[in-house]
């Protein structure tokens, strides 16, 4: 019923993650704002927080190398090994799988 109810304001169930996880001011002005505003969000705790290169969040954004780098090297490793450890558990059965065990689509012919 509240998740209903919720969803005739425009706040989703990701939205409402997103307030636990960030705090409510942060998950209405990403909800409400364009996309841009996400980039310039991970560029500004970039300066706040960063001590290494692959800590940066805004690496992904650099045109052409950013989304390899940041999926190969940068955050993007750490998220796809807890990605991994939730696809593990047993009470998390319906977790997309990774890429490399998917069956693509050119494999169907």
């Amino acid at each position: 019923m509240w998740n209903t109810l919720l969803r005739i304001f425009g706040i989703t169930k990701y939205t409402t993650v997103q307030v636990r996880k960030e705090g409510l001011g942060t998950a209405a002005l990403k909800t409400i704002a364009p996309p841009q505003f996400g980039m310039m969000s991970d560029v500004f705790k970039d300066a706040q927080e960063m001590e290494r290169i692959q800590d940066m969040r805004s690496v992904k954004y650099v045109p052409f190398v950013g989304k390899l780098y940041y999926w190969a090297e940068g955050r993007g490793v750490e998220t796809e090994e807890r990605l991994s450890r939730l696809r593990e558990k047993p009470n998390y059965p319906d977790a997309p799988r990774p890429l490399s065990e998917r069956e693509s689509p050119l494999d169907r012919r």
